[in-house]
């Protein structure tokens, strides 16, 4: 290796000097501090580069004039010859040989330049230095060295400038470490009008994903009862119950045509009714009685809704809210069905007004007075079960009727007040709605935000499969026309049973 060559090495194999050159000034040592010999040696360093930048430049120019370089080198021989053991302990011996200070150049590049003496070649800087001797004709070609040696005496210089106590490894380096920072030195300027990033920022440019938009407030309530459901085990308690039920005469009729109506007896309605002939035709709007309680009888519900049966039935009750729009003999149900169908569909009236009333709710078939089979149902045996009509667009009271219902007639947020009137009674164990009018109350409750996804989710079976999960709503087949709401068993009553 030429001793050129040394003056280009990384610091961790230079050669020592026992005369080193003028000191670049200490701008990049904090005041009061030192330079580390780590330091020192990064500084002599890119003071060689320098010096071997400006000998090239000169060369390529053609003044080949002697150097503070080739002076040092010199000086650098001087002390090879007088302390060998002392300053060339990391040199080879074979380097302090004349003959052997070229065994790494190529020969046949010696040969190609036989008249320069052996002078020239201790002063060249580098193997790069010497093919430029070489071919002078051709300067411009040697730009990228040049390029090359500045960009790493200049990678040197900063690396030294910058660097505090704990120095980096010897040579180049693609960092600069200041303290617990480090920054990359090919680290592209930052735009404009856009700052560094602060201490733990984020590199996603598009920042943390945006905070989840906050649940609405469920407008429509569920109540929750103990165990989570949505019924209470105790609703009957508290409940006054019917002692009489009157039927109004629309157009006429005996008492007993009304016995017939409701599958009461003859003697039976007779003594509700005293002093009224069985067969007297009666004109509209005459009272008759058509329930009175038996002594020592109890209502109740017996057995499943689809196997059971019904003692001490009641008739439904006419009142605000409501349009009995059943066979009277199909309208019995337990005394406490009764008394909570009347107190939901009183409440469902006071939402209106006289300016503007509700849509009364038709009521239609509830159970047979001994319960049992109710054809065309399947269920609708034990007094626990009633039908009603979903509110509908358009129609009025005078063309309320039953029909199948669509995104066209259905009143979804009307319904939806229906539902939230009847669950609120805490009575209420199940409502059958078709699945393809459940996807029209959901997508209505969503796009009003009108429930709580966690809410919806008890309320309605929809979107999920029918069977799969227990929810206050779920789907029957055949409840296009009419919502099916069935009552919880009370407490009070043993013999009631529900799947």
């Amino acid at each position: 290796m030429m001793r050129g060559d040394v003056a280009l090495a990384a610091p961790s194999s230079r050669v020592s000097k026992t005369t080193p050159p003028p000191k670049p000034s200490k701008e990049g040592t904090p005041a009061g501090r030192s330079k580390t010999p780590e330091q020192e040696e990064y500084w002599d360093y890119a003071e060689d580069l320098e010096r071997a930048e400006a000998e090239i430049e000169a060369e390529a120019d053609g003044e080949a004039e002697p150097t503070e370089l080739e002076a040092e080198d010199d000086e650098l021989d001087e002390a090879d010859e007088a302390d060998e053991a002392d300053e060339l302990d990391e040199v080879d011996e074979d380097e302090l040989d004349d003959d052997d200070e070229l065994d790494e150049v190529d020969e046949d590049e010696l040969d190609d330049d036989d008249d320069d003496d052996d002078e020239a070649d201790e002063d060249l800087a580098d193997e790069d230095a010497l093919e430029l001797d070489e071919e002078e004709s051709a300067p411009r070609s040697r730009a990228p060295l040049i390029w090359a040696a500045a960009a790493a005496a200049w990678a040197g210089v900063m690396l030294v400038k910058f660097t505090g106590d704990d120095a980096p490894p010897a040579g180049p380096s693609l960092t600069v470490q200041r303290g617990d920072e480090v920054e990359a030195a090919d680290e592209p300027e930052p735009r404009e009008g856009v700052g560094p990033r602060e201490a733990g920022e984020l590199d996603d440019e598009s920042g943390p994903p945006p905070a989840p938009e906050p649940e609405p407030e469920s407008k429509i309530k569920l109540p929750r009862a103990p165990g989570g459901k949505w019924w209470n085990p105790n609703w009957d308690q508290g409940l006054t119950v019917p002692s009489e039920v009157l039927y109004t005469v629309k157009r006429g009729g005996s008492i007993q045509f009304i016995a017939n109506l409701y599958k009461i007896y003859h003697h039976e309605i007779q003594s509700w009714n005293p002093g009224i002939p069985l067969e007297k035709d009666l004109g509209p709007g005459t009272k008759v009685v058509v329930y009175k309680p038996k002594h020592g009888v109890r209502s109740e519900s017996v057995g499943l809704p689809s196997r059971g049966q019904l003692r001490g039935a009641v008739p439904m009750l006419d009142g605000p809210g409501r349009i009995l729009k059943h066979t009277p003999w199909k309208g019995w149900a337990t005394a406490e069905t009764v008394a909570i169908m009347d107190k939901a569909l009183s409440a469902w009236s006071e939402r209106g007004s006289d300016a503007k009333p509700v849509q009364p709710v038709l009521v239609g078939n509830m159970s047979a007075r001994e319960g049992g089979r109710l054809k065309p149902h399947g269920s609708h045996q034990s007094g626990r079960d009633v039908d009603l009509s979903y509110i509908q667009k358009g129609p009025d009271t005078a063309d309320l009727n039953w029909r199948e219902m669509n995104a066209q007639n259905l009143d979804a947020g009307e319904t939806w007040r229906l539902l939230e009137t009847l669950v609120a009674t805490g009575a209420v164990e199940h409502i059958f709605i078709d699945t393809q009018l459940q996807k029209l109350l959901h997508d209505y409750a969503v796009e009003q935000k009108l429930i709580s996804k966690r809410d919806l989710a008890t309320w309605l079976e929809y979107p999920r499969p029918p069977g799969s999960v227990d929810t206050v709503v779920q789907h029957v087949r055949g409840h296009v026309d009419h919502i099916h709401v069935r009552f919880a068993c009370p407490s009070s009553q043993k013999s009631c049973q529900t799947k």
